[in-house]
């Protein structure tokens, strides 16, 4: 099985890309930290010490050349294609006056860091990694659910719920191509 992760450095990429490791799949990890504690490269050596198969790819999912350049690394590194596309960037954390009204925050670095680091994000990598998916391919989304709560943040909420209606309109755009979202 092949599966690429964006965002495997730490967190909930890095326990996905564990999960997989353990079912012996092969990995192509991405993430903007290459090498240090939380890394792209501690994810693999992780991911060796079970067994599996991960490359570690430094990706900035900000940047369109960087992510025009992941698919010639997906094409490369799994020339039969992708099983699993897993969506997993999000540039949410450790936000800049937080506790601050929306209008007194900096909306451009807000912006850049929700929207664009995460749903235009994980839009641009579903783009360039479609023509790599194989037939029945699954495509997930990691986003936020609580039941119609609001996650304590204007454009924080508004990302994280464009996120999972990204999916939603995902599984409809790609129905006829036998993916599954």
């Amino acid at each position: 099985m092949n599966v690429l992760i964006t965002g495997a450095s730490r967190g909930v990429g890095r326990g996905i890309a564990l999960a997989f490791a353990d079912i012996g799949a092969r990995l192509l990890l991405t993430g903007r930290t290459l090498d240090g504690p939380l890394s792209l490269r501690e994810s693999a050596k992780l991911v060796a010490q079970r067994g599996a198969t991960a490359i570690p790819l430094q990706c900035d999912h900000q940047d369109r050349a960087a992510i025009s350049a992941l698919s010639d690394s997906v094409a490369k590194s799994f020339p039969e294609g992708l099983d699993v596309l897993v969506n997993n960037v999000w540039q949410g954390n450790d936000l800049p006056d937080s506790e601050k009204p929306f209008w007194e925050q900096d909306s451009n670095e807000i912006w850049q860091k929700l929207i664009d680091g995460g749903v235009r994000a994980h839009y641009e990598t579903t783009c360039q990694c479609i023509p790599h998916l194989k037939r029945g391919a699954l495509v997930v989304a990691i986003g936020f659910w609580d039941n119609e709560k609001y996650a304590h943040s204007l454009v924080y909420d508004l990302a994280l719920n464009a996120i999972n209606r990204f999916a939603l309109g995902l599984s409809h755009e790609l129905r006829n191509r036998e993916h599954v979202s």
